[in-house]
Formats: structure tokens, sequence, C-alpha cells
């Protein structure tokens, strides 16, 4: 839909807590995403093998200073490796993400989108959400990196379901999806608490400690107490939240990520 809709407006926005702009994309269907330039949902083997390569040298890719804060990450927090673990990355446009891994020693990466996607290389595979929901026997993960993507869910944007708790769900599943002890490498748009229609969510005080909430935080890389205060609607700074898939019941205090 073109606006948040009336009978869902109070629950997305949490009463009023969380301010509202618009920026409208519609990438459900093959013609619509032609319309922008996200990601192709398609990359060669060659493509591939050389994406493995810049990451080998830490470059960065998709996402700029967010993939400075990943690789800080995986060093201070997975030993600066992810030799024989098995690694899942949640939506993808393109396989930058898988690439890091397999960089960082994965020997695979599964990759778990809402749209069909195409990556040529033999140590990626892809299901879409909807053939994993549908698995007998789902397999589970050691590691999962979730860049850019939860903020997404419930917007519609994809072609997913209407959903003011979309992104909570989304982190909910995560437990189902990674092994206990398994670690989340969590990527979203940092500051003041906004909805972007459709386009995204903003995490600030209000929402964050719901997103982590039940996680175990392990640390992170890139974020500081005055980015939760970033007020500008277009800014769209991603720090890298590390968390443990152990069960806290305790409520999420976000002093907990400046800790040590």
């Amino acid at each position: 839909p073109w606006d948040i809709p009336e009978q869902l407006y109070d629950k997305f926005t949490m009463n009023g807590a969380i301010a509202v702009s618009r920026h409208y994309v519609d990438e459900s269907l093959p013609e619509t995403r032609s319309h922008y330039s996200y990601g192709s949902y398609h990359a060669s083997f060659q493509r591939i093998e050389s994406m493995i390569a810049q990451a080998r040298r830490q470059e960065v890719g998709y996402y700029g200073d967010t993939d400075k804060y990943l690789y800080e990450a995986i060093q201070r927090f997975s030993g600066g490796s992810f030799t024989g673990k098995s690694v899942v990355v949640m939506g993808s446009l393109e396989p930058w993400y898988e690439a890091v891994s397999l960089a960082a020693g994965a020997s695979k990466v599964t990759t778990l989108e809402y749209n069909r996607v195409s990556f040529e290389h033999p140590n990626i595979r892809s299901f879409t959400m909807a053939e994993y929901n549908s698995m007998q026997e789902k397999p589970r993960f050691d590691v999962a990196l979730s860049m850019s993507s939860f903020e997404h869910d419930g917007l519609g944007r994809y072609g997913d379901q209407v959903d003011p708790d979309g992104d909570l769900r989304a982190m909910l599943r995560m437990r189902e999806i990674l092994k206990p002890q398994g670690f989340l490498f969590l990527a979203v748009p940092v500051g003041m608490d906004l909805i972007k229609w459709n386009a995204h969510r903003k995490y600030g005080k209000k929402r964050l400690p719901l997103l982590l909430q039940g996680w175990t935080i392990v640390g992170q890389a890139g974020m500081t107490r005055e980015l939760l205060e970033e007020s500008s609607v277009d800014s769209h700074i991603q720090p890298v939240i590390v968390l443990k898939n152990e069960k806290s019941t305790r409520p999420v205090a976000l002093e907990e990520l400046f800790a040590g």
C-alpha cells in the first residue's frame, strides 16, 4: 500500500512514539524491481569470485561503512574467521555478504530471501522463505548475517505481508534458524525512531530494545550513544550488533551495547 493502513497506524507508530516520513518502493515483482538499482538478484560465478577476492582484502562493498563494522565485528567476536561454521545470509539482492562469509572461511553459505535469487557459485545455495518454511527438517546455522534486512519486514516492500511487528517476528524466527548459542551479526539503520514508509524503519531508543529482546548482546561495532539521537530523516547509518542465540528474559538495556 502507498500509505500505512489506517487501522494499523497506531501499531506501526507505537501509538505515536515513532515518526513517519515517506519513501515508497515496490520490489515485489521482477517488473517493478527493474525500476530500482538496489540489486539484481543474480550474480555469475566470476563476479562472485571477484567479490570474494575483494572481501579477502577487506574492501567495502554493498553498504560502505557497515562493511567496515562487519569486518571489525568478525575480528573481535569471531576470531576473524568463520572457518568450520555454517553461515546463512538473511535477505540478499547481491551476494556480497555471502562473499564476505566465504572469504572469512565458511565452506558453504545459504541465502534465505523472499524472492528467487540466482547466485552461480558451488558454495552458495539459496532458498525462498516459502521453501525454507515448507521443509520438514529445516537446516540450522552456526552464524547468521542480517545486513539491512529486518528493518524492511512487514512493510510490504518486497511483497511480504504488511505487519506492524514484522521486524520483531523476523527476529523471533531467527532464533529457530540459528543453532542454540549461534551468533547473529545484525545491521539495521540506527537513529531516532522512524518509519520511512515503505522503504525501511530506523531504530532508536523506543524500537531497538524490542528488536533485541530475548537475545544476549555480545557486542557491537560502529554504534555510539550520539547515533541514537540522530534526527536526520535521510541518514542511514548501520552499526553491526552481535547477538547470541541464548535466551534472555530480562528487558534490554541499550547501555549493554557500550559495555566493555
